[in-house]
């Protein structure tokens, strides 16, 4: 998965530069965020951060079974108050949306793997 970050006044942040260097994550001033999307297995996922009350949500986490190697999940999305909307991005390019915590049929994403 690779990301590009593009800020308020419009300039792009990729996370690899066409020379081959690398912009890290965590130096992205995040006030500036007006959208963040990610690219995995020819899927494009985009949050739109243009209201500023939404706090932006990007985490990968690496789940593992005993004897079963590790398999990773990427978590993408907003959060305002009560109201969230949130991604939850297979390394295989799978992906649940999950709203509000209890509202809908998708409020409490349960994830199996191998």
């Amino acid at each position: 998965m690779i990301w590009k970050a593009v800020l308020d006044d419009g300039s792009v942040i990729p996370e690899y530069n066409q020379d081959g260097t690398y912009n890290k994550y965590q130096e992205i001033d995040k006030s500036k965020l007006a959208s963040f999307s990610v690219f995995l297995n020819g899927n494009t996922y985009t949050v739109d951060l243009s209201d500023k009350a939404k706090k932006f949500i990007y985490v990968k986490r690496t789940m593992q079974k005993p004897g079963r190697k590790p398999v990773d999940l990427y978590i993408l999305g907003w959060q305002k108050g009560k109201e969230q909307s949130i991604l939850y991005i297979t390394e295989q390019g799978e992906a649940i949306l999950s709203g509000a915590w209890g509202k809908g049929p998708y409020c409490k994403p349960k994830f199996e793997f191998e």
